[in-house]
């Protein structure tokens, strides 16, 4: 899970989001072939994509990873950075 201090950062909204988002998030990093933190960090960053944030490479983004609020995609790649494959 998320660190402590990004979990904590969330609101009640924004963590209910995160909870709803993480299953396609992890499903969405292994169609992309994301193996790791490592991965994630150097070719994927967050942006905003068409009015809403995602997590892009520049040309694709996590397929049904978006959301109108900046923190909880920030709290997902943060994780996904942090934990993926460790």
């Amino acid at each position: 899970m998320v660190d402590t201090g990004t979990w904590n950062r969330l609101d009640d909204a924004a963590r209910q989001e995160f909870r709803a988002l993480f299953p396609q998030f992890q499903q969405s990093l292994r169609d992309a072939g994301v193996h790791d933190g490592y991965d994630l960090g150097m070719d994927w960053a967050v942006k905003k994509v068409d009015g809403a944030w995602a997590i892009s490479n520049g040309a694709d983004i996590l397929n049904g990873v978006t959301s109108p609020r900046r923190e909880v995609i920030d709290a997902l790649y943060t994780d996904g950075v942090q934990n993926l494959n460790r």
